[in-house]
C-alpha cells in the first residue's frame, strides 16, 4: 500500500480546481483592490488556474523528458559520465557505480510553476505602482511567457545541480537547494525583467481604472461561463472505436476480462495485462499508466520512448516496494492510426476525427518489439 499522506500533502496536492496557484491569486487579488485595472487580469488568472494545472498534467510529463535529456547533455560537456534514460538521469561514479535520480512531478521547481507566474505578476504589479505607469497588455502577455521560460530554465539548472553534487530524494539539502533555484534563476531575473519593462514599455493611465476592471471582470465572467458550460457538455467516447479496439485485441490472443464503471476495458493473456482507455473528447484527461498505476503502491521509473518499426511508444518500468518489477508500455490509437503526440491525437479529435483510446500494456518480464508489434497493426 501507498504511504499514507499527511496535511500539507493534501493540501498542496495537485487538485483539477483549487491549488497552489488559486489561492495565491486570490491573495494577490487583495492586495492590487478592487478598483485597480489587474483586478480583470487576475480574475481571468483565477479562472484558467486549472486550465494552467490541466495543461501541466498533460504536457508535463514530455517537458520531463526533456529537460531530462538536456541536464544530460549538460553534464557530459561538463565531464561527467551521465546518461539520460527517459526522465531518469543515470551517473556512473567511482567507487559507488550507478547512480539514478527521476525528474518526476514531486519535484519542487514544477510544483512551484504556477506560484512562480503569480511572483511574477506582483512584480509587475508592483513596479506599476512604484511608478505609476501601466504596461500594455501584449507586453503583459509576453512578460508572463519569458517568466514561465524561466521557470523552466531554473528546472534545468536544479536538476543539473543535484546530479552532479549527487543529491538525492533523501538529502536535506534536496528540497531546499530547489526552492533556492527557483528564487535566484526564476524570481528574482523575472522582478528585474518586470522593472525593465514598467520602465521600456509603461505608459501613464488614460482610461479610468475602473471602466478597465469592468471590461477585464466582464472579459473573465464570459471566459470562466464558457470554460464551464463547454466541459459540461455530455461526454460519450465513440463506441465504434471501443469495440473495433477490442476485437482487435481479442483476435490478437487476449481475452476480455472485465470492463470497469469507467468504461475501461482489461484484457488478459498468460503473463500480460492490457488496459484499453478511450478518451471520450479531445480535451479530456488521457489516464496516464504513472496516475492509474500509482494507487497500487507502483511508481513509474526508466520513462523513455521506445521504436517499434516506424511507430513510437512509451516504455517504462513499475517498481513496487515489495513485488516484482513490472514492465508497461502505452500509447494512443483510434484503430488505425497509432501515436504518443497529445496535440497530434487531440488535434485530430477536434477535427472531427475518430476517437481515440490510450493502449497500456504490461508484462512481467521486459517488453520486446514481438510482444508489441502486433498490437500496433
Amino acid at each position: 500500500m501507498p504511504p499514507r499522506r499527511g496535511y500539507l500533502d493534501k493540501l498542496f496536492s495537485p487538485h483539477p480546481m483549487l491549488d497552489t496557484t488559486f489561492f495565491a491569486a486570490l491573495a494577490l487579488l487583495a492586495f492590487v483592490g478592487l478598483r485597480s485595472h489587474w483586478t480583470g487580469r487576475l480574475l481571468v488568472l483565477l479562472l484558467l488556474s486549472p486550465v494552467l494545472r490541466y495543461g501541466l498534467a498533460i504536457f508535463g510529463f514530455t517537458i520531463r523528458l526533456h529537460l531530462s535529456a538536456w541536464a544530460a547533455t549538460i553534464l557530459q560537456l561538463g565531464g561527467l559520465d551521465v546518461r539520460a534514460e527517459g526522465n531518469v538521469l543515470v551517473r556512473q561514479i567511482a567507487g559507488t557505480g550507478l547512480v539514478e535520480m527521476a525528474v518526476d512531478p514531486a519535484c519542487m521547481g514544477l510544483h512551484l510553476t504556477g506560484l512562480s507566474v503569480l511572483v511574477a505578476v506582483f512584480w509587475l504589479v508592483w513596479f506599476e505602482r512604484q511608478k505609476d505607469l501601466r504596461v500594455p497588455l501584449v507586453w503583459v502577455l509576453v512578460y508572463g511567457l519569458s517568466a514561465f521560460g524561466l521557470t523552466v530554465f531554473c528546472n534545468l539548472i536544479r536538476i543539473v545541480v543535484l546530479v552532479a553534487l549527487e543529491l538525492g530524494p533523501a538529502s536535506p539539502l534536496h528540497g531546499g537547494l530547489g526552492l533556492v533555484c527557483v528564487v535566484v534563476y526564476a524570481w528574482i531575473p523575472a522582478g528585474l525583467l518586470a522593472h525593465w519593462v514598467v520602465r521600456r514599455f509603461g505608459k501613464p493611465a488614460i482610461v479610468p481604472p475602473t471602466q478597465w476592471s469592468l471590461a477585464w471582470g466582464l472579459t473573465a465572467l464570459v471566459l470562466g461561463g464558457g470554460v464551464i458550460a463547454f466541459t459540461a457538455r455530455p461526454a460519450t467516447a465513440d463506441r465504434p472505436t471501443r469495440q473495433t479496439l477490442v476485437n482487435q485485441f481479442v483476435t490478437g490472443g487476449f481475452s476480455l476480462r472485465k470492463t470497469t464503471p469507467d468504461g475501461f476495458y482489461q484484457l488478459t493473456r498468460p503473463g500480460s495485462l492490457l488496459y484499453v482507455k478511450p478518451l471520450p473528447d479531445w480535451w479530456s484527461a488521457d489516464h496516464s499508466p504513472a496516475v492509474c498505476w500509482r494507487g497500487g503502491g507502483y511508481e513509474l521509473r526508466r520513462v523513455r520512448e521506445g521504436h517499434i518499426g516506424q511507430k513510437v511508444v512509451y516504455l517504462a518500468e513499475l517498481r513496487h516496494p515489495k513485488r516484482p518489477t513490472l514492465y508497461t508500455a502505452w500509447w494512443f490509437t483510434n484503430g488505425s492510426y497509432h501515436t504518443i503526440g497529445q496535440l497530434d491525437f487531440r488535434w485530430r479529435m477536434a477535427r472531427g476525427g475518430p476517437g481515440f483510446a490510450l493502449v497500456n500494456l504490461t508484462t512481467e518480464k521486459p517488453l520486446s518489439g514481438h510482444q508489441i508489434g502486433p498490437l500496433l497493426r
